[in-house]
């Protein structure tokens, strides 16, 4: 019996991928005949036209009725989130694969990059993940918002990376977004098996690699192979010392087919903490970018963890215990499944009245960027 393929998003992504799949791109494991390959959609002008290129277009709602040989194929990348999220709430049983911005750059393989990634939607993704791998970094830039530039040294080893990626699995089905991040990332001795074993843990992921650009012509052959046969990306904060390099880097990575993006410049750096706590939380909150970070095996927003590193170096006490502690949990022992640990980190708390990360409209609050020794008023208003 054949299997019946759905592909969910009937969009350009849709039509490219059902392109591919007739061209026999993704043989021996996608083998269907036309007549057994359908459309979803949301969208109720799409679902309308009853066929699209040939394919007959259904409702979320009408998967079920296809019978259990049936294997559900996200085409979108950006609405993949979306449809899983609803692919579990109607409970659908099928086997459901996420296609990767990769495949349609024709840079899928065998190994670590499938095209085709199997999502379990009885768990979530997280949208946005960045995991300091390392604190050191060679710039020393004064009011650092990782607060990574009090001269420690610490680094994830491969073993404790490893271990990182396998409990996050437990919680979640896949990665939006995955930086890497320091600290400077490309001090770190190991990147290159980092990388590897980000992407085999999760070849859903858009893979990144944030860096203040510095080390960029060091790059050793078999890390850039690495970041090549992964398919990451290169993200450089442009920092005034390497504003006028900008075009030797811009070079380097494209006479080697390096993925990259600039961030920046960033000529002002702002301060992060109000000790009074007295902003509105909920507004600060409106305007924040939901990040999730990794630190200390906790997933949070940071900022109570970047509280206890300055008064633990300062010997100091910025807030209360109670507020540092809000929404953070330990990946290896939380009670909490990943939907409910996303709910949470996408709620208020009372941490964010301290938090002065948004108010970059405030002159009180930006100074010129400068590198030189840390001080406690470098981050706090």
């Amino acid at each position: 019996m054949n299997m019946n393929t759905v592909i969910f998003c009937a969009g350009h992504y849709g039509i490219q991928l059902l392109n591919m799949i007739h061209k026999g791109l993704f043989s021996p494991e996608i083998q269907v005949n036309k007549d057994d390959i359908f459309f979803c959609d949301n969208n109720p002008e799409v679902i309308a036209k009853s066929y699209i290129a040939g394919c007959k277009v259904l409702s979320p709602d009408k998967i079920e009725e296809l019978g259990k040989d049936t294997r559900i194929i996200i085409s979108s990348p950006q609405n993949a989130d979306f449809v899983m999220e609803q692919l579990h709430k109607i409970g659908v049983k099928h086997p459901v694969y996420y296609t990767p911005e990769y495949v349609y750059k024709f840079l899928w393989n065998t190994a670590n990059m499938p095209p085709f990634v199997k999502m379990d939607i009885d768990k979530p993704r997280i949208k946005k993940l960045q995991i300091p791998i390392i604190e050191l970094c060679n710039l020393n830039c004064r009011g650092c918002n990782l607060i990574y530039n009090l001269n420690s040294e610490k680094r994830m080893s491969v073993d404790e990376f490893i271990k990182t990626m396998k409990s996050l699995r437990k919680l979640f089905s896949g990665i939006k977004k995955l930086t890497l991040l320091g600290g400077e990332p490309f001090i770190h001795p190991d990147l290159k098996n980092l990388v590897l074993e980000a992407r085999h843990y999760f070849s859903d992921s858009d893979l990144e690699i944030r860096t203040n650009g510095t080390q960029i012509f060091k790059l050793k052959d078999e890390l850039l192979s690495a970041i090549l046969e992964t398919y990451t990306e290169i993200a450089i904060s442009l920092y005034p010392p390497l504003i006028d390099k900008k075009p030797e880097i811009e070079l380097f990575l494209r006479e080697r087919n390096v993925r990259y993006r600039f961030l920046g410049p960033f000529l002002e750096f702002n301060k992060i903490f109000n000790p009074k706590g007295d902003y509105d939380g909920e507004e600060i909150h409106r305007g924040c970018e939901l990040c999730t970070n990794l630190m200390q095996d906790e997933l949070s927003c940071g900022l109570g963890h970047g509280i206890e590193t300055l008064e633990e170096y300062y010997g100091v006490s910025l807030c209360k215990d109670e507020y540092k502690k809000l929404n953070r949990f330990n990946i290896h022992t939380t009670d909490l499944d990943g939907w409910e640990i996303n709910r949470r980190l996408a709620l208020p708390t009372r941490l964010c009245d301290f938090c002065a990360y948004q108010k970059k409209n405030d002159a009180d609050n930006m100074f010129l960027w400068s590198c030189g020794t840390p001080k406690l008023e470098d981050w706090i208003i």
